[in-house]
């Protein structure tokens, strides 16, 4: 019956914070996140190019490792000649886990392995560091305020509402 995401009560926040479940939202943050760097070549301010050049992942699941090793490499590789105003190798990639490791379904050495090999190629990985509240280029942590204009969810997903339309669990 499939799924859908879930922001665990905060519905307000997928404004603010698209997810990934279909094609259509894969083109829309491959454009959204494009789109980020174009922005960056042109900005003159620099709270503004800091903020385009941020991209937070909430969810240290399969997706959000997935998202963020991919545009670790977008930035770090696929990039860095297409830019003259930019240097997209500092590009920040942050993963926010509010668990105490990536992966929490899989075994303890695959976290290890996964979190060791996102932080070689430039992902800066917080486990234990809840969501509070996500605005408009803005996510509030456990840990303090993030600025960024690209913030991907990527933490939870629901069952789909026909188990409400038909009354089971």
């Amino acid at each position: 019956t499939g799924s859908q995401l879930n922001y665990f009560g905060n519905d307000n926040w997928q404004k603010f914070s698209p997810g990934l479940k279909n094609i259509e939202d894969a083109t829309y943050l491959r454009h959204n996140i494009l789109e980020a760097f174009e922005k960056a070549e042109r900005s003159n301010n620099s709270e503004e190019l800091k903020q385009l050049m941020t991209f937070v992942i909430i969810g240290g699941g399969p997706t959000g490792i997935e998202i963020s090793s991919s545009i670790a490499e977008l930035s770090k590789k696929v990039l860095v000649k297409d830019f003259k105003n930019i240097n997209t190798k500092k590009t920040k990639i942050i993963l926010l886990e509010a668990g105490e490791r990536l992966l929490s379904s899989a075994a303890k050495n695959l976290s290890i392995y996964s979190k060791n090999k996102l932080e070689t190629i430039g992902v800066e990985v917080q486990c234990n560091t809840s969501v509070k509240e996500i605005k408009y280029n803005e996510v509030l942590t456990s840990n303090g305020k993030i600025q960024s204009s690209n913030i991907i969810w990527c933490a939870g997903i629901n069952s789909s509402p026909i188990k409400k339309w038909i009354n089971i669990e």
